[in-house]
């Protein structure tokens, strides 16, 4: 899990096997480190693609249930939930974005990063 800020992208780099299930889960926080109230969040978008400028090859949304806003007391957590064939086939390095489009119609893009994928042993 990482904290964030939410006024700019913070680097959330990480590392996972091909073919895992994984649950990305980032902290937003406001100026000052208090917890940034996520629930006026009307679209939130997750996309993993190769490079900054590349075709995502994952894309995630609340729609889908594979972005979910969680709030645990004070504090709010984007999860970015990933399932075994999401990333079944994929290895090497990867870069990943979330999005975040409040109901007034503020864009914020909380974090990105790189992903580093390594191939499963066991298959």
């Amino acid at each position: 899990m990482a904290d964030i800020p939410y006024q700019v992208p913070s680097q959330v780099d990480l590392a996972m096997v091909s073919g895992d299930s994984k649950t990305i889960r980032v902290k937003c926080l406001a100026p000052g480190r208090v917890p940034f109230v996520l629930a006026n969040v009307d679209t939130a978008n997750w996309k993993l693609a190769k490079s900054v400028k590349g075709v995502p090859i994952i894309e995630k949304d609340l729609t889908s249930a594979d972005v979910v806003i969680v709030q645990d007391g004070d504090n709010w957590f984007i999860d970015v939930v990933l399932a075994p064939a999401d990333t079944d086939a994929l290895v090497g390095d990867y870069y990943h974005e979330c999005q975040l489009i409040l109901s007034g119609g503020t864009v914020i893009t909380p974090y990105s990063g790189l992903i580093s994928i390594v191939q499963d042993l066991i298959v």
